[in-house]
């Protein structure tokens, strides 16, 4: 399922729209486009995504495409498909709902458009969605020990 701040329409609107690259997604706004992948398969997991700029709009590409707490530059005036593959951490984080956004257009008068986005995903068992997730339990669990004991141990008794 997919939807946005884009979404004057209701979401299977929105599934026939991306399959058609002649009527790209537009932001209602000038500085920004966000995306909210939502999987709703319990038996899947989101492990990236190939996002097409510049086909019908060229002059409306995003300068940048965010995923989690990475941005990808594009190229302004150029027609391309950009992969974004998610990490691990990412992938575990992103079980739910997967948010794609971006920057302002290259032409500042023009808002940013989306052509097409393909996601990718992979059967949890497939992928050892069970074990990366306990052994991402246990990294963040040290982590948390290791912050507590540097606490501890800066403290000073004063008498």
């Amino acid at each position: 399922k997919i939807s946005g701040d884009f979404a004057p329409r209701p979401p299977l609107d929105l599934v026939r729209k991306f399959s058609s690259a002649t009527q790209p997604i537009i932001s209602p706004h000038l500085d920004h486009l966000k995306v909210v992948i939502q999987n709703q398969n319990p038996e899947m997991c989101i492990i990236g995504l190939l996002v097409l700029v510049g086909e019908a709009l060229n002059a409306h590409i995003p300068t940048e495409l965010h995923v989690m707490d990475r941005s990808t530059e594009t190229h302004a005036g150029v027609k391309r498909w950009y992969q974004l593959p998610l990490t691990t951490e990412e992938i575990l984080n992103s079980d739910r709902e997967l948010v794609l956004s971006t920057l302002g257009s290259h032409v500042a008068a023009n808002p940013p458009a989306i052509d097409q986005i393909e996601v990718f995903g992979m059967r949890k068992d497939k992928f050892g969605w069970a074990e990366k997730q306990r052994r991402a339990a246990q990294v963040a669990a040290a982590k948390d020990k290791s912050r507590k004991v540097k606490r501890a141990s800066s403290m000073r008794v004063i008498d």
